[in-house]
């Protein structure tokens, strides 16, 4: 009866080999188990491997390098100078005198210029809020890992209508708009 109950050893059991390997031939020699080695040493010792790395984990730095870079260039190549390279990133461009002496822009093509860099710094700073701040307060209160993201998402459209809320609120009663003085 034990020898029912106990289950039976495959050592006992003889092995054959089969005709289909399924696994992969082992090298025979050294050498190939050092070009094996060296190639995955060679694959790890990347120098931009660990810039890589911190952009994927930190996703604010791409955008934030872009904005810094392209702020920086304009800055030290002369500002608002109107021979600026820089100049159609960070101010719009195609000044246009109307008759009654205020300035209007038109459109044109450096425009995709100027909404790129916005672009970018917009995303850096919802990238960096969400990471550096709205992240550590959803753990803070204890969320999971499933609900942080979507606490992160929802403070964020919360902290972007409040500001651009109040810069309205500050901004448009100076504009002609506000009052409905247009004249048509």
């Amino acid at each position: 009866m034990s020898a029912l109950s106990s289950r039976p050893s495959m050592a006992r059991i003889p092995s054959a080999t089969s005709s289909i390997s399924t696994m992969p031939m082992q090298p025979a020699s050294k050498e190939a188990s050092d070009r094996r080695r060296a190639r995955a040493e060679s694959n790890t010792s990347n120098p931009l491997d660990p810039i890589a790395e911190s952009a994927h984990k930190h996703t604010w730095i791409i955008p934030g390098a872009i904005s810094g870079a392209i702020l920086g260039l304009f800055l030290v190549l002369g500002g608002d100078r109107e021979g600026n390279p820089f100049r159609p990133f960070v101010l719009l461009s195609y000044p246009q005198l109307q008759p009654d002496g205020t300035v209007m822009y038109g459109k044109g093509s450096k425009d995709l210029l100027f909404c790129a860099f916005y672009t970018a710094i917009f995303t850096f700073i919802r990238e960096l809020l969400m990471e550096m701040v709205l992240r550590p307060l959803a753990k803070w209160l204890g969320f999971g890992k499933s609900k942080q993201s979507r606490f992160m998402e929802q403070c964020y459209a919360l902290v972007h209508f409040i500001a651009f809320g109040f810069f309205g609120l500050v901004h448009s009663p100076s504009s002609i708009l506000w009052s409905n003085e247009v004249s048509t």
